[in-house]
């Protein structure tokens, strides 16, 4: 976890960030109420209570509450770690999904993996709180139907809160390469980058919704990255760009449209903000060939907002962009830098969007 300095535990005590934390629990019916052993009820913010809340959920109010200084900010941390999204919400809607087609993955032998026992007894009771926004932070163990449950789970929620605009910020899974939790077996990039794939399709089919991008975050070998401020903040940053209707550029460039001519393609970039910069010796784009293998491709800066990449392919099928770290021309340190996978970010310093285009 992130291991705070004395200096920074010193500035902790805030009267205007107020934690609310309940304990990890589960039941087979929805509740009503949460007992007086469930929570640490509206703790202000101190060296005492701060050290055992959410990192990423504090360091995103202290990010919030530096461009808002007035702001009170009131945190809700409700978590379990390693459990499935199917836990998450109402019996029904884990029924509705399964008879639409769109199976998740279950395991009744273990709670944290059962459908709707963390919803029952962590969700339901504080229902009648109303939130401006929920912070989604959460990594599934299949890529398959997530943008499905995702998206369901946000409208149910909607419903069930009573509260049809709830916002939602979704923090995307940032790097891993080698999962150090199981065995170091190496981490699929292409189910990773599938899963963040998911995660912003899910956010781009409804409403009031947003997610930040954490591509050149994380930890080379832990799923659960120790910079959580950098992550918060840029969470913070897309929920104030979103619903704070923020003029400044606080998000990265999005793909707009492409052209092919020949081997090279010109892709357009929209919130550019003051232009585009490469970093990390032009890593990340990659052309697909008719057989549907990737190659690396070269990347230079056509206009402010225009990147052209070329490979030998002369009749690319396919391009893609932030799959992976392990490039053959990067030093096995140089791997182990999660910022190294990729090199397009605006002159901010936010970074572009994982792409994947088939043409």
């Amino acid at each position: 976890e992130t291991q705070p300095s004395e200096e920074e535990q010193q500035t902790y005590a805030n009267d205007k960030i107020r934690l609310f934390e309940i304990k990890a629990d589960y039941e087979k019916e929805e509740q009503d109420s949460l007992s007086d052993t469930e929570v640490t009820a509206w703790a202000a913010s101190s060296e005492d209570s701060t050290p055992y809340f959410s990192a990423a959920g504090y360091y995103f109010a202290q990010e919030l509450q530096a461009r808002y200084p007035d702001l009170p900010i009131g945190l809700v941390m409700c978590c379990q770690g390693a459990t499935y999204l199917s836990t998450w919400i109402p019996q029904y809607a884990f029924d509705e999904l399964e008879n639409a087609g769109s199976p998740i993955v279950s395991n009744p032998a273990d709670p944290r993996l059962t459908p709707a026992l963390h919803y029952n007894a962590m969700v339901s009771p504080i229902k009648k709180f109303r939130f401006k926004a929920v912070l989604w932070y959460q990594g599934e163990n299949q890529p398959w139907n997530y943008d499905k449950a995702l998206e369901k789970l946000i409208r149910t929620w909607r419903t069930e809160f009573d509260s049809p605009q709830m916002g939602f910020v979704v923090f995307t899974l940032p790097r891993l390469v080698v999962d150090k939790y199981n065995n170091y077996v190496t981490v699929s990039a292409e189910a990773w980058f599938e899963s963040r794939e998911l995660q912003m399709r899910a956010v781009q089919n409804v409403d009031n919704a947003t997610y930040c991008v954490a591509n050149d975050l994380g930890s080379y070998d832990d799923i659960h990255p120790l910079d959580k401020k950098a992550i918060a903040a840029r969470a913070a940053h897309a929920f104030i760009s979103k619903f704070y209707g923020s003029t400044q550029t606080l998000t990265g460039p999005r793909y707009e449209s492409h052209t092919v001519n020949g081997n090279a393609i010109t892709i357009t970039f929209t919130n550019v903000g003051t232009g585009l910069e490469l970093r990390n010796k032009n890593l990340g784009f990659e052309i697909m060939n008719a057989d549907g293998k990737y190659e690396p491709a070269e990347v230079q800066i056509l206009e402010n907002n225009k990147v052209q990449i070329t490979s030998t392919i002369s009749e690319p099928k396919g391009f893609r962009y932030a799959l992976t770290n392990i490039y053959p021309s990067l030093t096995e340190e140089e791997q182990r830098d999660v910022k190294k996978a990729v090199c397009l970010y605006n002159k901010e310093g936010y970074p572009a969007e994982q792409l994947n285009i088939v043409l």
